[in-house]
């Protein structure tokens, strides 16, 4: 199974100018948890929930004033739409993140792919065996 098949195709961006408030608020709108942070049609970054839940809300920041350049994640690992879904999930349980932006060869954002839409729609498709091999990595814990 190809990361293409399960990746949420994405379009909205947002700019790291742009206060959390909104960002939130777009998130919400679009039923997203996370959305890339694009500067001068390049893609920089991507902000996330836990991002604004662990960078703003619990370091006590305003989301009216604080902008999403101050909280959103630093390295965003990618890859491939024609990946293996398997190598992906190995990337995700690698770097410790959730979220995957989704390139194709001309290096151009096609999509989004999360740790939380991969049992919906791949589940049945993985061994049962890297689950666990990419939840321990993940998580950090060992059967």
């Amino acid at each position: 199974m190809f990361v293409r098949e399960v990746m949420t195709p994405r379009v909205d961006f947002v700019d790291p100018g742009l206060c959390v408030t909104e960002a939130a608020q777009r998130m919400r709108n679009a039923g997203a948890d996370c959305m890339p942070v694009r500067h001068a049609d390049l893609l920089v970054s991507m902000v996330t929930d836990t991002d604004i839940a662990c960078r703003t809300v619990a370091d006590g920041r305003d989301p009216a004033t604080t902008l999403v350049g101050d909280v959103m994640s630093r390295d965003v690992p990618v890859c491939f739409d024609d990946q293996d879904l398997g190598a992906a999930i190995g990337i995700m349980a690698a770097k410790h993140v959730r979220h995957l932006v989704v390139v194709d060869h001309e290096e151009h954002m096609v999509g989004t792919l999360a740790l939380g839409d991969l049992p919906l729609n791949a589940a049945c498709e993985l061994s049962q065996q890297m689950w666990i091999e990419a939840f321990k990595e993940y998580y950090h814990w060992s059967m």
